[in-house]
């Protein structure tokens, strides 16, 4: 019987029109003040139902990043802020230097090629890589793009250096070339791979796909490499410094960053929580320093402090809202990308998702 079903539910939606997805209306808010914070609940809601639904389909294509931003979260971002991002590294990450992270880019205005989330992590050096004498980090950019009623998915990978400057590198790559040998006809007939040295494969189909769009008119492959690093590691540094709040769903996890006077507007419908004595807990707020008086001859004052809930269910939601800690994602660094045997301190990606869960959690 559910055979039956199913088969009649696939008939169904292959003869039903495409579903358009209806945007919330919500005015943007484009100032670089801004970035890092979602200002409008409509802006938030729409990037979250197009990151959770975009997620899903990085499982196939990078399981080992899927297992750790599934726990941890990738950063959702107002949708026009990061367009706006130079393409240089900002001072303060040069400071921290964060050694991962991820960004959601947003809903596509049209159905074309997508860039969903950008991402990047620290490494070793690698023996195929060029030879830099910085700090080396691998960028991958997971897109998406609509083919009939389906939806192909491709990861571009490249690797790029950072000098103590904060000047960035593209690093050439060695790796194999697919050679077809075809028959008169047009027919393959044989394939073979032979060795090169280049900027990574992906990241040239890549951009010859892109290279005449208007946005990118006259950038060198160069430029278009450090832009999308330099957005996700800009925004990584935006988060870690204001307070973030981390949405699970189904198992998988996004966080976003919100203005801490503007909670209440946020979550003003999360299902309430009742204390002992029947009054429905606050929300996670900001008590700023205050006199208080303890007697007649007596004062004291206190100290801005935090209180409130930070664990509740918003729209099917599990929120935690959670103070980012720099100083457990600074150390962090992957084992070289060419390694061949698991030694001395490894941690899988499901056990590391887990641990920086946990932490963000439990601080």
């Amino acid at each position: 019987m559910d055979t039956i079903k199913r088969y009649i539910r696939y008939i169904i939606n292959f003869f039903s029109p495409p579903k358009i997805v209806k945007r919330r209306k919500n005015k943007v808010i484009s100032s670089s003040d801004n970035f890092g914070c979602l200002y409008h609940l409509g802006n938030l809601l729409d990037q979250m139902d197009d990151y959770f639904k975009s997620i899903s389909y990085l499982k196939k294509q990078d399981p080992s990043a899927y297992a750790i931003y599934r726990r941890i979260g990738g950063q959702v971002v107002e949708e026009d802020s990061w367009i706006s991002i130079q393409s240089k590294l900002e001072t303060n990450w040069l400071n921290i230097r964060p050694s991962f992270g991820m960004i959601h880019l947003g809903v596509p205005t049209k159905k074309s090629v997508s860039v969903k989330f950008v991402y990047y992590e620290k490494h070793e050096k690698d023996i195929y890589a060029e030879k830099f004498s910085g700090e080396m980090y691998s960028v991958k950019l997971f897109y998406l793009w609509p083919k009939k009623r389906n939806m192909n998915t491709g990861l571009v990978n490249y690797k790029i250096g950072i000098k103590e400057d904060g000047s960035i590198k593209l690093l050439k790559e060695h790796y194999l070339e697919r050679v077809m040998i075809p028959h008169r006809k047009g027919k393959e007939i044989l394939t073979y791979y032979r060795p090169k040295f280049g900027y990574s494969e992906s990241l040239k189909d890549m951009y010859q796909d892109v290279k005449d769009r208007p946005e990118y008119k006259g950038q060198k492959i160069t430029d278009i490499a450090a832009t999308y690093f330099c957005m996700v590691a800009n925004a990584m540094t935006a988060a870690y410094g204001g307070m973030q709040v981390m949405a699970t769903k189904k198992q998988n996890s996004c966080v976003f960053n919100i203005d801490m006077l503007r909670t209440p507007y946020f979550f003003k419908d999360r299902e309430a929580v009742i204390d002992i004595n029947g009054k429905t807990k606050k929300i996670f707020h900001i008590v700023k320093g205050h006199k208080r008086k303890l007697d007649l001859n007596k004062e004291v004052f206190i100290k801005t402090h935090f209180r409130g809930l930070r664990q509740f269910v918003w729209k099917g939601y599990d929120v935690v809202i959670k103070n980012p800690k720099t100083k457990d994602t600074i150390t962090f660094t992957g084992g070289s990308t060419n390694d061949t045997e698991l030694t001395g301190n490894y941690i899988s990606p499901t056990q590391l998702g887990t641990k920086l869960r946990n932490m963000a959690i439990n601080q």
